[in-house]
């Protein structure tokens, strides 16, 4: 039996509203706030306050990478633990307490707003611009208060490239910062991104932090 002509124009057009709301989804389900220039902490992190000013702002991914850290863990890492540091580190240089405000511009994530910023430096922020836009005023080495000022997306792409040859079985904050040099980062922003990301591993898989 032949289907008329009527009911396939209305197949598909179910079909494509079905394909429409199903690529939207991921827009409307995305962080409404992403911070701009961020300061990568050398001092120990109050994780509820990460959580709390992460919820404050909406931005649920990282006010869930705040709260894993606070979470009870098992003896060993999962598959699933490396993408949860990462994004902890990220959450606590976006809103730890080393300055204020840290979330210098959360309407326009691809400007750093700090005074002195100097550019993108070599340590992958072009990959980094290529999702979300160029990433100006990356990196501020003159930060009156000790921690090194970088981009969100560039901090994001510094992490992603650390993290790709990560090896739980040797996290030494030394290792961890010549590893970070060897990639073009830094030491500035190597030294304290170093005690942040042992600092995590610490917390979460004391028996893994040498």
């Amino acid at each position: 039996m032949k289907t008329s002509y009527a009911v396939r124009i209305a197949g598909v057009g179910l079909a494509a509203a079905i394909g429409t709301t199903i690529v939207a989804a991921p827009a409307l389900a995305a962080p409404s706030s992403v911070p701009g220039a961020v300061q990568v902490a050398a001092a120990k992190v109050n994780w509820t306050d990460v959580s709390k000013g992460a919820s404050a702002v909406g931005d649920k991914r990282n006010a869930q990478a705040a709260q894993w850290v606070l979470a009870k863990h098992a003896a060993a890492p999962v598959a699933a633990d490396k993408s949860n540091v990462k994004q902890s580190v990220l959450a606590a240089s976006a809103y730890g307490d080393v300055a204020e405000p840290i979330v210098t511009d959360a309407a326009n994530p691809s400007v750093g707003t700090a005074a002195g910023s100097t550019g993108s430096s070599d340590s992958g922020s072009g990959s980094s611009g290529s999702s979300t836009g160029s990433s100006t005023g990356s990196l501020d080495l003159g930060s009156s208060n000790g921690s090194a000022e970088v981009s969100y997306n560039d901090l994001k792409a510094i992490l992603e490239t650390y993290f790709a040859s990560f090896d739980w079985s040797v996290v030494t904050i030394p290792l961890i910062a010549t590893v970070l040099q060897a990639q073009g980062v830094p030491s500035v922003i190597a030294t304290p991104l170093a005690k942040l990301i042992w600092q995590v591993i610490e917390t979460t898989f004391p028996a893994y932090a040498n």
